[in-house]
């Protein structure tokens, strides 16, 4: 089987594009990453004839679904809500929000990277708060500095902050939260509340996501001192959560993709591999 993801200028659908694409990787499926302002789609389909074609609903377009008139065999897999572009193609829609008529549909909800939930503890790295940003933080400057915060970004350089340590990966951000009391979510980043809360940590976020876990704490302008309190007076991140191994994982994602589409190989590869991580 190989499968092809297409990039996205999308932030959010480019994290989720990455993630089912290192999942193919983990159960040893070709997966391919499809630059498409580099190579031309009907270019791609003709030298790789992928058996699916994943895309962002912000990047389907008549260029792409004529293409796929001349190769059926390719199935197309859109992330995100309905495009505005019209598809008559049956294809599957992994929507986030609102549910297409009419088509087939699978609600993608955010998940954690398999790459981020087996962090470590390390004492160099321990702190009270731990936030990833990509913007400047405001609620971040409410904070006590009796608290020991540390700020890191992915992709972006975050000025003028003295919590700021720089960028860091995807792996590393699983040692740091590990060895973090609390992971604070300032602009609603699910995903990285998901990957958080994959490795034990509690996590501090504005708005209430789909998951209820009792590591899972709502905070406001107004109560973000008591809930650090309470929450730092705790030992630290426990074990991973059982639930967020077996449901919550990008391969629990692609295992439910695969089995709609008919892939039963790959859903039990990904089943074997989720059943490892426990």
């Amino acid at each position: 089987m190989i499968s092809v993801f297409s990039t996205s200028d999308n932030f959010r659908h480019g994290e989720t594009i990455r993630s089912l694409a290192m999942s193919f990787g983990l159960i040893k499926v070709d997966s391919i990453i499809w630059n498409m302002q580099q190579k031309p789609v009907f270019d791609m389909l003709h030298e790789l004839r992928p058996d699916v074609l994943f895309c962002s609903s912000f990047n389907i377009n008549d260029e792409i679904l004529n293409a796929l008139d001349e190769y059926k065999n390719t199935k197309l897999v859109i992330i995100g809500d309905k495009p505005e572009t019209e598809v008559t193609k049956d294809c599957l829609i992994c929507y986030e929000e609102n549910s297409p008529k009419n088509s087939i549909s699978y609600h993608l909800r955010p998940a954690a990277n398999v790459r981020a939930i087996r962090g470590k503890y390390n004492k160099i790295y321990e702190c009270d708060v731990m936030s990833v940003c990509e913007q400047k933080s405001f609620i971040m400057n409410t904070v006590s500095e009796s608290y020991k915060t540390k700020i890191f970004s992915f992709y972006n350089h975050i000025p003028d902050d003295y919590r700021y340590l720089g960028k860091i990966s995807l792996d590393m951000f699983s040692d740091l939260v590990k060895s973090s009391k609390v992971f604070l979510e300032e602009h609603d980043n699910v995903q990285n509340l998901m990957n958080a809360l994959a490795n034990g940590t509690t996590v501090l976020t504005k708005n209430k996501i789909f998951l209820d876990n009792d590591n899972i704490k709502i905070f406001n302008k107004e109560n973000i001192e008591e809930i650090l309190k309470e929450s730092t007076s705790l030992k630290g991140p426990v074990d991973s959560p059982t639930e967020i191994l077996e449901n919550h994982t990008c391969l629990s994602r692609l295992s439910d993709i695969m089995s709609i589409l008919g892939h039963t190989k790959e859903v039990s590869l990904c089943k074997e591999l989720i059943t490892s991580l426990k």
